[in-house]
């Protein structure tokens, strides 16, 4: 048998053998845990109150019978305020996370100046957020799940409108 014959064979074989090296060898890539991208997940239907305490006062909103009301308050909610709410909120994604539950929250604009929404859905369940301030870049703010979630970003529709003036909440009639 010639050399070149030879020479054939042993070349795929030495291939198979590296590629089952490579194959074989683990990652020198450090592994970082998964982000929870979901803060919030609800059904816009089981929504029945709203209550949103900022540093200005407290908002508190009550659906009865498919009408939403502001208890102790002589206006109506506006009505596309309450599904705005309930539609931003009800699938509500991170798109990243930027610290850790212990971390100095008030780097993220929460503490005494955040504003932290309670939400009240059937069965007696509440899910709550607390809203920090916008990221640098403006598209962003950032959130954290209460009690102790981590600090991430969601976009900025999703919760810019809660520091909006109490008339943003009323009804106009």
């Amino acid at each position: 048998m010639s050399a070149t014959r030879r020479a054939i064979p042993t070349f795929f074989v030495l291939i198979v053998v590296a590629t089952l090296f490579w194959w074989g060898t683990p990652s020198a890539e450090v592994a970082t845990p998964a982000l929870d991208a979901q803060v919030l997940a609800f059904e816009q239907a089981d929504l029945q109150g709203i209550r949103v305490v900022r540093p200005t006062g407290e908002l508190h909103f009550l659906r009865q019978d498919g009408t939403w009301t502001a208890p102790g308050e002589d206006w109506e909610p506006s009505t596309t305020m309450m599904r705005r709410i309930a539609y931003q909120l009800h699938d509500l994604d991170a798109r990243a996370q930027v610290a850790l539950a212990d971390a100095d929250l008030s780097a993220y604009g929460m503490g005494v100046n955040a504003i932290q929404v309670h939400l009240e859905l059937t069965e007696g369940k509440t899910l709550s957020l607390e809203v920090g301030g916008p990221n640098p870049s403006g598209v962003s703010w950032y959130v954290r799940r209460l009690p102790e979630g981590p600090v991430v970003v969601v976009k900025k529709a999703a919760v810019d409108y809660l520091s909006l003036d109490v008339e943003a909440f009323r009804e106009a009639r």
